[in-house]
């Protein structure tokens, strides 16, 4: 028999899970207490019509501490009346407010002294009734609830008039209290048959006692759900302190270390929300004018750089959210310079939006590959190299045009299809820019064919992979026995320690290495496998750096004299002479581009190069 799995969260918890939580709760904003009747209900409703047509405010809550401050508006009233009639709604209410300790809420001792304003009587007497007594578990529900309720109501005044030295005291005590008093109530047994009770006695189709379940299942995760959008918005005020303090009350709760992670992770669901908003707003403006694509990720950057500085306050610099959300913004600016840069060629101020992108990113592969660009960009910038030379923009509108088409080819990778299109273009309409662009083809294709050959290049093989795999995968304390006994000469063969890569012990031979400065260690077998691959992809990139440097070779001879291409050809000629890799000559690319186009004619009129 098939049957659906039943949901763990209890979604209308995690969504009044706010600073606010007590502010909108119906039996403080109505005067009520858990067990009014529907007659109760009926009473106090005409009374707070009575006092709206007379113009009377009315606090609406019990006196003293807990009155709403300011007072509730006719919204709210309207709000707690609503959420009255929706059984869950109620439910949820009730968990977050005082239950009576008598059997008749009328002569409960603790809620009457709160109804005159004596907290301290009222807590005095729960927190009697919390050490010994039939009702212990509430005692300690209702304390749980009081010292929040405060502590949030703190929060408050804190982030309006402040605090003084001595309520700041007091509100770090509080919240100890009360999150721990909630974490008695979470493991209380009682208190969760006292509220499968209390649906019982509602008697409504719409609660179960499985709601109970998913209540006590969130909890942990909303309560600290509230104390991370406090962080949250004490960071996007600037108020670090502020932040971090909430954070650490998250980190320091004795629930689950789940609930503290899911409740962090809410709590930046609308940062994120609107810095995916801000990258996604960027690009379609530079799709639309990528000529304007610079401007669009300069305000992209001062978009994000505020929502980033909030998620830098609430997760540390390692953690995947945060990095994954530098890494967005910083992205997707590359993404919007280099629409940029293809348009214009400007370079210059390509390298300036990159600077800005190299402030956000924080992955790794990000802070490498910014550099990497920038440089490229800076080279761009020095010499030249580049599709538009001058004149290109005072060619005739129907030669501008094909070679726009043809650069967009281009640009969509298709390299040798636009050097075939180029050489079918009439050379007299053309001339000096159509060589340029020839030459800017080839030597394009030769820098994408060396920087893939180098970024398949891996030292990172196979076996390193298991073995940090394997690695990773251990305790701690077992990577310290592991790595702190590696086999040496002196090494008995049945305390041989096993291969890192293996597992085996039966070797007789091994290689001791560094990897980022860990000592690590192989049998001889796993070394050779290791260094099988190494050979592999060097030959590999070795045949690649050919190729690169004929391409090269070739934009030398049909647009001589551009420094850019002569400064690839000798780096990429001192970078093969570094690998083992004879330089080219000419002749096989010329003889493959010639049987490609299928067209010497041409090329020989053209670029003067097939005799």
């Amino acid at each position: 028999m098939n049957t659906v799995e039943e949901a763990t969260d209890c979604t209308a918890l995690l969504e009044m899970a706010t600073p606010s939580l007590y502010r909108g709760n119906l039996f403080r904003v109505l005067g009520l207490p858990v067990s009014a009747t529907t007659a109760d209900v009926r009473r106090q409703q005409k009374r707070l019509e009575m006092e709206r047509k007379l113009g009377v405010t009315s606090n609406g809550a019990h006196g003293g501490v807990l009155a709403l401050d300011p007072p509730g508006t006719p919204d709210e009233t309207r709000a707690a009346l609503d959420r009255l009639s929706e059984p869950e709604a109620r439910l949820l209410d009730e968990v977050f407010w005082f239950w009576p300790l008598a059997a008749d809420a009328a002569e409960d001792l603790a809620l009457r002294a709160l109804e005159r304003g004596q907290a301290k009587e009222a807590t005095a007497i729960w927190t009697s009734g919390a050490k010994q007594g039939p009702a212990t578990h509430v005692a300690i529900h209702n304390l749980a609830v009081f010292e929040h309720l405060v502590a949030l109501d703190y929060e408050a005044r804190l982030t309006g008039n402040g605090l003084d030295t001595k309520q700041r005291e007091r509100l770090g005590e509080l919240w100890a209290r009360a999150l721990s008093r909630w974490g008695q109530v979470i493991e209380s047994e009682d208190f969760w048959s006292a509220l499968r009770t209390r649906v019982r006695e509602m008697n409504d189709a719409r609660l179960t006692t499985g709601l109970v379940r998913r209540i006590r299942a969130t909890l942990p995760q909303a309560l600290l759900l509230i104390n991370g959008k406090i962080a949250s918005g004490a960071a996007e005020r600037r108020d670090t302190d502020n932040a971090h303090r909430h954070i650490q009350l998250i980190r320091g709760a004795t629930f689950a270390a789940s609930a503290a992670d899911q409740a962090i992770r809410e709590a930046i669901a609308p940062v994120r929300q609107r810095i995916k908003a801000a990258a996604d707003n960027a690009k379609r403006a530079w799709q639309k004018a990528p000529q304007h694509g610079n401007r669009f990720a300069r305000e992209l950057h001062a978009q994000a750089s505020p929502l980033l500085g909030i998620v830098d306050v609430l997760l540390p610099p390692k953690h995947p959210s945060r990095i994954a959300l530098h890494d967005m913004v910083a992205d997707a600016m590359l993404e919007g310079q280099v629409v940029f840069v293809r348009k214009t060629e400007d370079w210059k101020e390509s390298v300036a939006v990159l600077q800005l992108a190299c402030q956000v990113a924080a992955g790794e592969a990000l802070k490498h590959r910014l550099p990497e660009q920038i440089e490229i960009l800076r080279k761009q910038s020095d010499a030249g190299n580049d599709w538009c030379s001058a004149g290109y923009w005072d060619l005739a509108t129907e030669t501008l045009a094909r070679l726009e088409s043809i650069r967009a080819q281009m640009d969509g990778g298709d390299l040798d299809g636009a050097v075939r299109q180029l050489v079918e273009m009439d050379a007299h309409n053309g001339l000096p820019p159509l060589r340029r662009c020839i030459a800017h083809c080839l030597s394009l294709k030769s820098i994408r064919v060396y920087n893939d050959a180098q970024g398949a290049f891996n030292l990172d093989t196979e076996v390193l992979k298991v073995i940090l795999s394997r690695l990773r995968a251990m305790p701690e304390a077992m990577i310290s026995r592991v790595l702190g006994n590696p086999p040496t000469p002196s090494t008995p063969s049945f305390m041989i320690p096993p291969c890192l890569c293996c597992g085996s012990t039966g070797y007789t031979a091994w290689t001791s290495f560094t990897y980022k400065d860990i000592p690590l260690f192989m049998c001889s077998n796993c070394s050779y496998k290791h260094n099988q691959e190494i050979t592999r992809q060097r030959d590999s990139l070795r045949s690649q750096m050919v190729h690169s440097l004929e391409l090269l070779l070739l934009a030398d001879e049909v647009d001589p004299g551009d420094a850019g291409i002569q400064r690839n050809m000798k780096t990429l000629k001192d970078i093969a002479r570094q690998v083992e890799c004879s330089i080219p000559g000419t002749r096989a690319i010329k003889k493959q581009l010639g049987m490609q186009l299928d067209r010497p004619g041409i090329l020989s009129r053209l670029l003067g190069i097939f005799k």
